[in-house]
């Protein structure tokens, strides 16, 4: 799944996806996160504000979340690794099977957690060759 950033700033979000604690406020610029750049979506969060794409920006090497609105979908084929597993209060997760199944590998992958970092490698490699066209991190060029 390959998306274009329309946009970094909060400008875009609806009501739904702006949250003050969190940090996602519309009169913010989302540093990272170059308008123009088609990335690869590596997850899809849905939750009960807002639909969440996970990409990489140029300074790291695991996925951040950003709202859905600030993106143009190019290309919406799901890489062949993802399931769509619904979780409790209206969470459902596409991605790779660790991932979907578990609300906090994310936490894990962030914590560095060998067996999280390993599987996310391991998937991030796939996708990536399936999406040769897309940023996909550090490492694009």
């Amino acid at each position: 799944m390959l998306a274009t950033c329309s946009r970094n700033d909060g400008g875009c979000l609806p009501d739904s996806c702006v949250d003050e604690r969190a940090g996602w406020t519309r009169d913010k610029i989302y540093s990272g996160l170059e308008v123009g750049v088609t990335y690869v979506v590596y997850v899809v969060r849905v939750d009960h504000r807002c639909k969440w794409f996970y990409v990489c920006r140029a300074a790291s090497w695991y996925p951040t979340p950003y709202p859905e609105p600030m993106f143009d979908v190019v290309d919406s084929t799901p890489p062949a690794c993802w399931n769509e597993v619904s979780h409790p209060h209206g969470l459902t997760i596409r991605a790779f099977p660790e991932w979907a199944s578990d609300p906090l590998f994310y936490a894990a992958l962030l914590d560095n957690d060998p067996a999280a970092t390993a599987t996310w490698c391991q998937y991030k490699m796939e996708i990536d060759a399936a999406n040769p066209g897309g940023f996909t991190g550090p490492d694009s060029t």
